[in-house]
């Protein structure tokens, strides 16, 4: 009996999962890497998406807030998909720093920060409910975390004082 090819099969079956191990471990490095990238293009889209129709809103009309009888301003609902490395999304100001500049929408995701300049002179706020209304507040709107977000956004203004909102509720 030939017994030469016995010692082969063991070591070809060893050097194969070795090959095998060394490949797995190349695509989960190469995975780990790439992951960041993806959730840094997947908010980026979706926020320049947002800033784009902001611009939009802000070409139609606004509701007057010194008149109480007047009409809805133009209003947009968004639907945002945050990926899990998401830290903070925020409408007019930045909460990790003191400099605010209200036409702004600050965000940061996997330690990466970004700020999206909607316009110079219209002003991020959170919206209150007012009796039947929504008026802007003294605060803006923070979105913490990753995850899955509907917002409205009406395009208002103080015609008194000739500032522009954009209210986020």
């Amino acid at each position: 009996m030939d017994e030469l090819g016995v010692d082969s099969l063991p070591i070809a079956l060893v050097s194969s999962l070795i090959v095998l191990s060394i490949v797995l471990g190349l695509v989960t490095s190469g995975l780990i890497t790439v992951r960041p990238m993806i959730s840094c293009s997947s908010i980026d889209g979706q926020l320049s998406a947002l800033a784009n129709d902001c611009k939009a809103l802000l070409m139609e009309s606004s509701r007057d807030l010194s008149d109480p009888a007047s009409p809805p301003g133009a209003c947009i609902k968004i639907s945002l998909c945050l990926p899990a490395d998401t830290e903070y999304v925020a409408f007019g100001a930045d909460p990790m720093a003191d400099n605010v500049f209200e036409g702004a929408i600050y965000y940061k995701v996997h330690g990466e920060k970004k700020v999206l300049v909607v316009d110079k002179l219209a002003m991020f706020r959170e919206g209150v409910e007012d009796s039947t209304t929504v008026v802007p507040s003294k605060s803006h709107k923070a979105i913490i975390g990753g995850g899955h977000y509907e917002l409205t956004l009406e395009y208002e203004c103080d015609r008194a004082f000739g500032q522009k909102y954009i209210v986020v509720y």
